[in-house]
């Protein structure tokens, strides 16, 4: 091993070391029960190594929402007994939902589509919120009880995308890049489709969505894969393309609210200069994504993530 990788692996776990004791004090907040005759399910996918960050997510969302909610965990085959109990004590009631179990309906698995496919169930009974574990909600979210009152979808996005596209515009854009990246590929097949009736197309963050109740999209979710699956093949199956389902229902949903970049980011997609330099951004801010390592630059994620904890053991 290089001396430089080596450095490298060292200070990582350092820095996760250092994160994940600030996140343990999520456990010692009041529980948040699980009403599973609420209106609304606060979903997450969950592996062993990003418990406590789910937790916070959870907790930094749930907080600002204005109703009580069901709280459901898909757990990746990786939570202990241990795992469970712990979740179980934060959140009374919790339904955690092991991934084996959720039907496929002819989709792929891996890549978070058993995710997208148990949001489809659930907006059977419930308006459904999925947020990824490396997200925190650091200040109120009226855009999101607004989607919910008014059984709206929502997405968050960046300010390139910032409103639904037609189909040709999309396939133009995909195909001018040149990218062989899979979400490209799968979007310049956009006019090919006829399984779905689509007339636009939105290119957002599977991160952070809102599936309104009555969605009614497990059926066209399958036959949308399975026509995808017929045109690229093998390539269907490769990580990216859930995003990018995502992306096709949630545009197939009536009534939609992209959500508002720099209030609702993926951080550093692109970069907003006052979160990072710590300056004062009022209520221009709400939800974060912390994409993959991102969360380890600035210490954005460290300080927010102790600021709340700090805010919400006040309450």
């Amino acid at each position: 091993m290089k001396l430089n990788d080596f450095k490298g692996k060292v200070s990582r776990k350092v820095q996760e070391h250092r994160l994940n004791r600030v996140l343990k004090g999520y456990l010692h907040l009041d529980p948040i029960e699980s009403n599973s005759g609420a209106e609304v399910t606060v979903m997450t996918q969950l592996y062993a190594k990003a418990i406590y960050m789910g937790i916070a997510a959870i907790h930094s969302l749930v907080r600002r929402l204005a109703c009580s909610v069901n709280i459901e965990i898909i757990d990746d085959g990786s939570l202990t007994k241990d795992h469970h109990q712990i979740l179980f004590n934060v959140f009374p009631g919790i339904t955690i939902t092991k991934i084996e179990n959720i039907a496929r309906h002819g989709c792929p698995s891996g890549g978070c589509w058993e995710r997208l496919l148990r949001i489809q169930e659930l907006t059977n009974d419930y308006y459904v919120i999925q947020v990824d574990t490396d997200i925190l909600v650091i200040n109120d979210i009226p855009e999101i009880n607004d989607c919910i009152i008014n059984n709206r979808a929502f997405i968050s996005s960046s300010p390139d995308w910032p409103e639904p596209v037609s189909i040709n515009e999309i396939v133009e854009y995909a195909s001018k890049s040149g990218s062989q990246n899979i979400q490209f590929e799968s979007e310049r097949q956009l006019a090919k489709i006829k399984s779905v009736e689509l007339s636009r197309y939105v290119r957002g963050c599977a991160a952070f969505t809102g599936f309104p109740k009555g969605a009614e999209l497990t059926d066209k979710l399958s036959q949308f894969s399975q026509e995808m699956e017929s045109i690229l093949g093998e390539r269907w199956f490769e990580w990216g393309t859930e995003q990018f389902a995502c992306n096709t229902m949630i545009a197939l949903c009536e009534k939609l609210n992209v959500l508002p970049w720099p209030k609702y980011q993926n951080f550093c997609f692109p970069e907003f200069k006052p979160l990072i330099e710590g300056a004062s951004f009022g209520d221009e801010v709400s939800v974060i994504h912390f994409i993959g390592s991102n969360r380890f630059k600035y210490n954005v994620y460290l300080n927010y993530a102790k600021s709340s904890l700090q805010s919400f053991s006040k309450k």
